[in-house]
């Protein structure tokens, strides 16, 4: 037997390899669990990192933060055939129109759960969007033949 291997040193290397994959899984584990994570594990952000990325959610909850009702609106869905040039509207429903003074000239239109929109004033909201062929065009289009489904 050759004395080339160094069995007490590759020993020793394989345990530490071994505790610092031990240390990797449970810093994992930890950081699952809500625990920050510890820095051997590649891609976790360290302290100034952290602080930095917390700064910027704040700044975003500030800028969320803020919203006031303004009034509640019907929303209407309108489409125009650029083939027979109709108009079809369908109502989308009842919406609530906020806006936020520190972003000024947005508003949010959204749904809300119950919205209460008791007091505040009615607006009605009409979205136009062209389409090539409308409902009433199919059949002249050749889509009265087309198998129909439902998914």
């Amino acid at each position: 037997m050759s004395d080339d291997f160094d069995l007490d040193g590759l020993l020793e290397e394989s345990v530490d390899l071994q505790k610092k994959s031990r240390e990797q899984k449970a810093s994992l584990k930890a950081g699952q669990k809500g625990r920050p994570q510890e820095k051997t594990v590649p891609g976790w952000m360290n302290k100034q990192e952290i602080e930095a990325h917390v700064a910027a959610v704040q700044v975003m909850r500030a800028k969320t933060e803020g919203w006031e009702k303004i009034a509640g609106v019907l929303l209407i869905y309108a489409q125009i055939c650029s083939h027979c040039g109709g108009e079809h509207q369908h109502v989308e429903g009842i919406f609530l129109k906020r806006t936020n003074p520190k972003l000024r000239l947005t508003n949010l239109v959204k749904p809300d759960g119950m919205i209460d929109i008791a007091g505040l004033p009615k607006e009605i909201e009409i979205r136009t969007a062209s389409v090539s062929v409308c409902a009433n065009c199919c059949d002249s289009q050749g889509w009265a033949e087309a198998s129909k489904t439902i998914i």
